[in-house]
């Protein structure tokens, strides 16, 4: 989601090294206590994220059954080009949790 918490409001243009921001959220729909990772990769080369300011390589959320979890998160594209891919993938207790991962595509230009 974008930052308004909407599908499909995200940064679709950005510069190189201008942070991008969606909203990740995750729900415990599982009938016990979770754990969830989420790692960003921009053109198949993973990508730090920033949460409250704070860079991370992934962002590790436990979770009580039907318990849920929501941030702005930032990505920071490196290279420039069009159609790049920005990937959120998810794993739970490790593994991939998704078939099919979140992703959205931004056009990235110079400074």
């Amino acid at each position: 989601m974008g930052p308004e918490g909407k599908a499909g409001n995200y940064p679709e243009e950005l510069k190189v090294g201008e942070e991008g921001r969606a909203i990740l959220g995750i729900v415990n729909h599982e009938q016990e206590r979770a754990s969830y990772r989420v790692e960003a990769g921009i053109r198949r080369e993973r990508a730090k994220l920033r949460i409250e300011g704070e860079e991370r390589g992934e962002i590790k959320v436990e979770l009580e059954p039907e318990q849920a979890w929501g941030k702005a998160v930032g990505f920071v594209p490196q290279k420039t080009g069009e159609n790049q891919k920005v990937e959120f993938v998810l794993y739970k207790d490790g593994e991939p949790y998704f078939e099919d991962q979140l992703y959205l595509w931004v056009e990235v230009e110079e400074v």
